[in-house]
């Protein structure tokens, strides 16, 4: 499915399995009680604008810290594709301007009041169902359709055992000539066997 995105320069969305690592983070920080909602939101809030700026650029002054003026994400990848990673974890505000990115090929930067024209396709990946999420009203619906164009279920790595040692070729390819670059059968084997509760990150 994706490969037929591609060809057709299409929007992909791409469902993968959960994130083990992710989701232990967020049941630890939920029970925290010393992270309070109140103590969350102003991070929450810094997080938003750390993400639109990455994703859209911002101007110089725009805010603290924005010492001159940077391209995001869009900017950078007209006229290519541009990957987006757990598309379902950003707030509605900026899905409204992702949305408008995509319909009318235009955005503006963080603190900036000119249009900029962008041709981008977006790959977008999640662990969530969007659909769900929709339905919930957290997610836009109109958003949903315009990226679900073309859309692939990614089978997580413990259904995927002949996968593991492509994965570990490419990894061990990697690493400096002076380590050793092969693994033994029995290493592989064990490898194969492991369930990966952390997918493919782990």
């Amino acid at each position: 499915a994706v490969a037929k995105g591609a060809v057709a320069k299409d929007q992909v969305v791409v469902r993968e399995d959960t994130d083990a690592v992710a989701n232990r983070i967020e049941r630890e920080v939920a029970d925290d009680p010393v992270a309070g909602a109140a103590e969350l939101n102003p991070l929450i809030e810094r997080a938003r604008a750390f993400i639109e700026s990455a994703l859209f650029g911002h101007m110089k002054g725009s805010f603290t810290g924005a010492d001159r003026t940077r391209p995001g994400a869009f900017e950078r990848a007209h006229g290519g594709t541009l990957f987006l990673d757990e598309i379902g974890e950003l707030p509605r505000p900026l899905q409204a301007k992702i949305l408008r990115a995509l319909e009318e090929r235009r955005f503006a930067r963080v603190g900036g009041t000119v249009s900029l024209q962008v041709d981008v396709r977006i790959v977008a990946a999640t662990h969530r169902d969007l659909a769900a999420l929709v339905r919930e009203g957290t997610s836009r619906e109109d958003l949903f359709f315009r990226l679900n164009v073309v859309s692939s279920t990614l089978p997580p790595l413990r259904e995927r055992a002949g996968d593991v040692a492509i994965l570990a070729e490419s990894l061990l390819s990697r690493l400096p000539k002076q380590r050793p670059r092969t693994l033994s059968r029995d290493a592989l084997d064990c490898l194969q066997q492991y369930a990966f509760p952390g997918n493919v990150r782990e």
